[in-house]
């Protein structure tokens, strides 16, 4: 029977550390200090944006409290609104 859902797999060249959805983007915390966003309307599209927003390893991530960006947190010492 069909479940009526589809299945994506997106690879990353670092450990993923949270992830967060808002708006249509998938964002993906990275233990190499980026970002990943991904657009949910185009899910079959190759590329990932990156953002880097550390210079050491991410230790934590989580949706803005605006619902607007992504706040994180990494071994840096710096948090950071994306």
């Amino acid at each position: 029977p069909k479940l009526g859902y589809k299945a994506y797999l997106w690879n990353f060249d670092a450990p993923v550390i949270g992830t967060v959805l808002l708006d249509g983007v998938a964002g993906f915390g990275l233990g190499d200090g980026s970002i990943g966003l991904r657009d949910l309307s185009a899910p079959d599209q190759p590329q990932t944006e990156r953002r880097r927003p550390h210079a050491a390893g991410l230790l934590s991530f989580a949706a803005a409290p605006d619902d607007r960006g992504f706040i994180s947190g990494g071994d840096d010492g710096k948090l950071v609104y994306t």
